[in-house]
């Protein structure tokens, strides 16, 4: 190996920073869906979410920015799930992920969902309970 007439050393940001850009400049990973299974949700206190979507085979690491205001449910884990996004890469740790634009239950409607989620958020309080 001859390292001193070597021309392609490349630091560790490099090699991700390149990654990065051939990876957010293919248009096949611009709009894509993807689906599977969430774990390890991360509800962040600003307003973003957080989490892992995977598979029996793989995961992918997904973040949502601004995900309480654009989704009619509230994703938690084990839910199964289509994500529409594009695929962007995170130097600082070398990670791929999606960035999503929308989030959607996978067998069951957002609406439907978002009603029984608050129908149980309800129940918890008491608000159905007939000795009240």
């Amino acid at each position: 190996m001859d390292l001193e007439n070597n021309k392609n050393i490349m630091t560790v940001a490099e090699v991700n920073e390149y990654i990065k850009n051939l990876v957010e400049n293919d248009k096949n990973l611009n709009n894509i869906y993807v689906k599977g299974e969430i774990s390890n949700f991360t509800n962040h206190n600003a307003g973003h979410f957080y989490f892992t979507v995977k598979d029996d085979k793989g995961s992918l690491r997904a973040v949502m920015f601004g995900g309480r205001s654009k989704l009619k449910f509230m994703p938690e884990n084990g839910m199964k799930v289509i994500l529409y996004g594009r695929i962007s890469a995170y130097v600082p740790r070398g990670e791929c992920q999606i960035n999503c634009e929308d989030i959607e239950p996978d067998g069951v409607g957002s609406l439907y969902l978002a009603y029984e989620q608050l129908k149980a958020k309800l129940e918890g309080e008491g608000l159905f309970d007939p000795r009240a």
